[in-house]
């Protein structure tokens, strides 16, 4: 009988191991590559981020945008500002920030996305892997990028705050299925889209055509492979079937000797 109850005391924390392995996984918290609340005051251009990987620093242009201590803001239209970052497959990234163009910008915009050039005098023009633009009037619009359909929009209430999240997902074996998803306060705008074609993804940032408004909470981070995941929850339950079989083994044992 004792040691029925010790058998059944392990199985017991077997299972819960393998059930908090499989149940947590999806909500492993992800790795921060870049962050910035822009809580110092200066040229935007040459600092480095909140939290940066690697040392990297903004690449801009100078005088064109600043930190004021709570957000970063254009004093020019139609500057850039990157930070360097080649994705790797088998990852899920998420590029996020607040953006906030003036109300009386009407269709001038403010962007976020991903860039293959490292020029910072001419933002997206379409031929860009991925980009979220904002307008002063309140529209969303969702692009993937060149030969993509570019035509996704929401509305918005003109001159508000919006955060936005572009969530790359290189887990396809093809670059060209490589995905993007954009949503808005956390909700999806477009969905999961295939890019259809190998991007060239060398850097992230925002960039806006007007001076005035602000960008803040910018971040990129990445979580785990989910077939390190999968791994994982399936070594949990590997250790359970194994224990199955010296079970068995015991209890075969047992009943001979009885």
């Amino acid at each position: 009988m004792k040691t029925k109850s010790i058998n059944a005391n392990v199985l017991k924390a077997i299972l819960v191991t393998a059930a908090v392995i499989w149940a947590g996984a999806p909500r492993v918290n992800a790795a921060v590559i870049y962050e910035d609340n822009f809580n110092r005051n200066g040229d935007l251009s040459g600092s480095a981020p909140t939290t940066t990987t690697g040392g990297n620093l903004w690449i801009g242009t100078a005088a064109k945008w600043s930190t004021n201590g709570s957000a970063a803001t254009p004093s020019e239209a139609g500057w850039v500002n990157l930070l360097a970052f080649t994705p790797t497959s088998g990852k899920i990234y998420t590029l996020q920030a607040t953006l906030t163009p003036p109300a009386s910008a009407g269709a001038q915009w403010y962007a976020l996305g991903f860039r293959s050039s490292a020029i910072t005098d001419n933002w997206f023009k379409g031929d860009e892997p991925g980009t979220a633009l904002y307008t002063g009037d309140g529209i969303g619009n969702y692009l993937l990028g060149p030969g993509a359909d570019n035509n996704t929009t929401t509305s918005f209430t003109s001159g508000s705050s919006q955060t936005f999240s572009i969530i790359l997902d290189t887990t396809p074996v093809l670059s060209t299925a490589w995905t993007l998803e954009f949503k808005v306060g956390g909700v999806t705008q477009r969905a999961a889209t295939a890019f259809g074609y190998t991007p060239s993804i060398n850097y992230v940032g925002f960039a806006s055509s007007i001076a005035g408004g602000s960008t803040d909470n910018f971040s990129l981070s990445v979580v785990p492979e989910p077939s390190t995941l999968a791994m994982c929850a399936l070594m949990g339950f590997g250790c359970l079937a194994r224990y199955g079989v010296r079970r068995r083994k015991l209890n075969k044992t047992i009943l001979k000797t009885v």
